[in-house]
């Protein structure tokens, strides 16, 4: 008698999903570093996460976009600072370390991560649109899912994200990866703000991806030396520090964050940002921005730098749709125009 065939028993798989929102920065560069608040706009380009348990006891990264991948035990895993930053390990490590924070949680032995930035990649190169930090709140998303809990707040994301990045940053790309829309962030605060219908925008890729962690730090050694030079300096007199590059930028911040989203307030805000950069040699408006900015100039566009740290993606603003597709004819071939809307939606699980 041949035994009847058994079905083939398959693994209990668990599996989440999460996905986060990348950013652009309308205003607020450097200024949130003091203090001031930004404007911010989260896009309808995405970084995604997948978690899935496994029978082997390793935890599997597989990362697209930033292309990478690796295989840790869990206990490599919860060493995040033992890993290099070119592995995907190292992040899931720092928001694993952050979900345990506030409750024990039994990790399983095996997992399957995935994470998929490439939506935040144009031609090879990162468009500046804070997939670190969208990576970080998919990741947590799923996580914080995967450990029956409630979706991670602010402070999580935040710590997570700083420990990952060598301690630096605002927070202002976490906030607007959770919440969505366009956002008014100071101080770890964040609130909806209204975007002007009257308003239209264009993005645009300057062709050099730039590196948060260089630009801010350029940013803070010229603060630094600004503030020895205060210090040991009789002769500052309130009317030079009431126009230091610094505490007008700030100003002009608040005044676009408070009074109101316009092109006016826009203009001077882009002044302002200018003068910072051509006095502490950051490198905001690169050779790139610089020849995009004059088209716009000529075209009765505002133009800016919006990605991260201040480089690569650029945006256009005016209230004359014309105007815009005259800039557009104007930078040509030279420069690519990167189709981005408002996305209304942050962090979503499932």
């Amino acid at each position: 008698m041949v035994a009847p065939l058994r079905p083939r028993v398959s693994p209990v798989v668990v599996q989440v999903t999460a996905s986060a929102p990348g950013k652009v920065v309308l205003s607020g560069e450097y200024a949130v570093l003091a203090g001031a608040p930004a404007l911010v706009m989260a896009t309808n380009r995405r970084a995604h996460c997948t978690l899935a348990t496994t029978q082997e006891p390793t935890w599997q990264f597989q990362s697209r976009g930033f292309n990478a991948q690796s295989t840790h035990p869990l206990s490599a895993v919860l060493a995040p600072e033992q890993i290099g930053s070119d592995d995907p390990a190292r992040l899931c490590g720092w928001v694993l370390r952050q979900a345990a924070q506030s409750a024990s949680v039994q990790w399983p032995a095996g997992m399957q991560v995935s994470t998929d930035s490439s939506q935040m990649y144009h031609a090879g190169s990162k468009l500046g649109l804070g997939s670190s930090a969208a990576l970080t709140t998919a990741l947590a998303g799923a996580i914080w899912q995967l450990a029956q809990r409630n979706a991670p707040q602010f402070a999580d994301l935040h710590a997570a994200h700083q420990a990952s990045q060598g301690g630096i940053g605002s927070g202002l790309d976490v906030a607007t990866s959770l919440l969505g829309g366009v956002i008014r962030f100071e101080a770890g605060n964040s609130e909806p703000a209204q975007w002007p219908a009257h308003l239209v925008y264009r993005f645009v890729y300057a062709g050099k991806p730039a590196s948060t962690p260089e630009l801010v730090s350029r940013f803070n050694a010229w603060r630094s030396r600004q503030s020895q030079s205060k210090a040991g300096n009789a002769t500052n007199s309130p009317e030079r520090l009431k126009n230091d590059e610094l505490t007008v930028l700030i100003n002009a911040s608040a005044t676009l964050a408070n009074r109101g989203i316009s092109l006016d307030n826009f203009a001077r805000y882009i002044n302002a940002l200018r003068a910072l950069d051509e006095a502490a040699t950051i490198g905001i408006f690169s050779a790139g921005h610089a020849d995009i900015a004059i088209a716009a100039e000529r075209t009765n566009v505002l133009y800016k730098p919006c990605g991260a740290g201040g480089g690569d993606l650029g945006v256009a603003l005016s209230d004359n749709q014309q105007d815009l597709d005259r800039f557009t004819a104007r930078i040509g071939n030279a420069y690519a125009v990167i189709d981005l809307e408002i996305a209304s939606n942050g962090l979503t699980i499932g």
